[in-house]
């Protein structure tokens, strides 16, 4: 499946003094609701850009080791994909 992010949500990255992490601050003027994404969370939204296939999304994150398994990280994301996707964060384009 490919996903798209919403045009209309603003986002800006914040890093961690004490440490390398970083979160997303997220907000959708659509809803009027705003999330923190943590690390993981933030990788898969920046991944997205204006759209990406979440096949390539799995691929990528094995490659780089951010995953061992393959079936699971793909659970994983599209998880959190419909999570993103019912608070209006992301589109379904395929």
């Amino acid at each position: 499946m490919k996903y798209k992010r919403n045009k209309s949500v603003r986002y800006s990255y914040t890093r961690h003094q004490d440490s390398y992490d970083y979160s997303v601050f997220i907000y959708n003027p659509d809803t009027g609701k705003d999330y923190i994404f943590n690390n993981v969370a933030a990788f898969i939204w920046e991944q997205l850009g204006d759209s990406n296939d979440t096949g390539m999304l799995v691929d990528y994150m094995l490659e780089v080791g951010i995953a061992a398994d393959r079936k699971t990280i793909s659970f994983d994301i599209e998880k959190l994909l419909l999570i993103f996707s019912n608070h209006g964060l992301v589109e379904m384009v395929e």
